[in-house]
């Protein structure tokens, strides 16, 4: 949630923003899994539901973020911001 506003802040295009946070999110994701799991905390089998949709919908955000203008990544990007805030706030 904070790789791509502080990328922009720094100077970086939106698009191109956006790309290296999906390509920084895989790799941590990956570790993250790997500590958990070596910690006990983590079940692959409980990850299998999740791994398809997961993959399919980076695949389909890829291809999206070529086709969407800035300003509709702008904006989508933020109700996907303010969406998971409030969600944060009521859980």
């Amino acid at each position: 949630m904070l790789a791509v506003p502080l990328l922009e802040f720094d100077g970086t295009q939106t698009r191109k923003a956006h790309a290296s946070s999906i390509g920084i999110t895989l790799p941590l994701s990956v570790i993250s899994a790997g500590v958990y799991w070596y910690k006990g905390s983590f079940a692959l089998k409980d990850a299998y539901p999740y791994l398809l949709p997961g993959l399919a919908g980076a695949v389909l955000g890829a291809l999206c973020l070529k086709k969407i203008s800035s300003i509709w990544l702008e904006r989508a990007f933020a109700l996907v911001m303010i969406a998971f805030g409030v969600r944060l706030l009521v859980k």
